[in-house]
């Protein structure tokens, strides 16, 4: 299945294809950083945890301090803004 959109609702980032169907639900930790068609990007800490579209954890990155990211208002991943 292909990542289509993926929000945070109710304590959850949740997770839906292109047709609208749920494909999991990601606890949320620090907050949705941005998703690709493939995988959905989140921040615990210091880190990035990143999952696939059934919620199996990938595989996680050191993000370092928020200004190396670059964009001040929120984070970018892959065309996909969040927390602007």
């Amino acid at each position: 299945m292909t990542i289509a959109t993926a929000f945070v609702s109710g304590g959850a980032i949740l997770v839906y294809d292109e047709k609208g169907r749920q494909l999991c639900w990601i606890h949320p930790h620090n907050g949705l950083l941005g998703y690709t068609s493939s995988t959905v990007s989140v921040l615990s800490g210091s880190n990035v945890r990143v999952y696939d579209e059934h919620a199996k954890f990938l595989f996680s990155v050191y993000r370092g301090p928020v200004s190396s990211v670059g964009v001040s208002s929120g984070n970018l991943v892959e065309g996909n803004l969040i927390g602007t």
